[in-house]
């Protein structure tokens, strides 16, 4: 009999290995990403067309939604990262390609909260491309923690 146990929309955990400790998120909403394999359509005799897959992938961009931590340093660690390969100020603060992109993970979780360990997803050389904004308000009643969203470009990801 197969195990009929599902798995949890809300017990992930995502981390991205980056400098001397990794940086985790506190995560709110992700979804791995589609994937999509290109096909060459070959002409045939017959009027019709056989599709010849081309052996190119390509994969949806990896949306994470976070909350941004009181002191910023979330928000602020993918911003600087961005800053380095994007070189804002000179042409002499860049870093070496080498180390723009990185190794994530998205980790899916037990109902008790542990990790499963043979189906974690390793994303494959990891780049910001997109940080989203903060939104600061004076006039709300209940304060609500700010979340934001970054987009990751990569090569591919694996079990």
């Amino acid at each position: 009999m197969s195990n009929i146990n599902t798995i949890q929309t809300n017990a992930f955990k995502f981390t991205i290995d980056r400098g001397n400790d990794n940086l985790e998120l506190f995560c709110q909403a992700t979804g791995l990403p589609g994937v999509k394999l290109s096909v060459q359509p070959q002409p045939t005799i017959l009027g019709i067309q056989i599709p010849v897959a081309t052996n190119t992938f390509s994969f949806d961009p990896l949306i994470i939604e976070f909350l941004v931590d009181a002191n910023l340093n979330n928000w602020k660690s993918i911003y600087d990262w961005m800053r380095e390969i994007g070189n804002m100020e000179n042409d002499t603060s860049g870093t070496y390609y080498q180390s723009w992109s990185t190794t994530a993970r998205l980790t899916p979780l037990t109902p008790q909260l542990c990790p499963i360990t043979d189906r974690v997803i390793t994303f494959h050389y990891v780049v910001p491309v997109e940080l989203g904004a903060l939104g600061f308000k004076a006039d709300i009643n209940d304060p609500t923690p700010i979340k934001c969203r970054v987009s990751f470009a990569y090569s591919y990801y694996s079990f």
